[in-house]
């Protein structure tokens, strides 16, 4: 067994920030369709088509070893709402303990116990992600329980609250966000661009650079340098309007 390394670990799949942990998107998980995979008995391995980083490996190692927790994750939700999750919808939280990692012939290893430690937690982000992913394909009802649900923790609930002002009728949408985002909770890019573009488009582009800049996505990134250029604007505007100092 060669360059073996032996640690706890605490992990995210398909979350942005998830207690104190390293995490992935759900776009991430497209990473494994670049490896060969197998389990072994001692865990699972894989081994990439094209030499990648020994980091990105270990990555998608730990995308494999924690599948079987992904994928009971999501039939419990299946089960509960009634109806079935997308096959890009994953989510999962938690930690690896006894985890060990090592390469042999070219595959990378891994092996450890996947513990899930917050089922509440864990429950709610997936219907959140399932909601953003899945709104095209849902009736109202189906949307309203993964919504219900991803309100429930404060984990999903600003991502969940994005959504709704999203489909909202468009005169309600910035006064709903005002009133229940708490910005700083949001977890998701398309959550972070949807709020951001709402501030945005009332000209509060102070709120929209803020929302912008914590999210990794091209489109959050383009908005937020037009935002910027708004500001700039409208900052140099508020400077040459003298009459709103000297009128009394």
């Amino acid at each position: 067994m060669a360059n073996c390394l032996i640690k706890p670990a605490i992990f995210a799949v398909c979350g942005w920030v998830a207690l104190s942990s390293s995490s992935a998107t759900a776009n991430e998980l497209t990473l494994l369709n670049r490896y060969q995979q197998q389990t072994t008995s001692d865990g699972v391995a894989v081994k990439a088509e094209q030499d990648l980083p020994a980091q990105v490996d270990q990555k998608a190692c730990r995308l494999l070893l924690s599948k079987p927790q992904r994928l009971q994750l999501k039939a419990e939700l299946s089960e509960t709402l009634g109806f079935e999750i997308a096959d890009n919808v994953s989510f999962f939280a938690g930690r690896i303990d006894n985890e060990k990692l090592w390469t042999a012939d070219g595959w990378q290893h891994c092996s450890g116990n996947v513990v899930v430690e917050n089922k509440a937690l864990n429950l709610a982000a997936l219907a959140v992600r399932a909601a953003w992913q899945m709104q095209g394909q849902l009736d109202q009802t189906q949307l309203k329980q993964l919504l219900q649900l991803s309100l429930s923790e404060s984990y999903s609930s600003a991502d969940a609250v994005a959504l709704i002002a999203h489909l909202a009728p468009e005169p309600r949408q910035f006064a709903y966000l005002q009133q229940n985002l708490q910005p700083e909770q949001l977890t998701l890019d398309t959550a972070k661009y949807s709020a951001a573009r709402l501030y945005f488009n009332q000209q509060d582009y102070g709120q929209s650079i803020t929302i912008a800049s914590t999210c990794e996505s091209i489109d959050c990134q383009r908005l937020r340098v037009q935002a910027e250029q708004k500001k700039e604007q409208q900052d140099a505007d508020k400077a040459f309007d003298l009459d709103s100092y000297f009128n009394p």
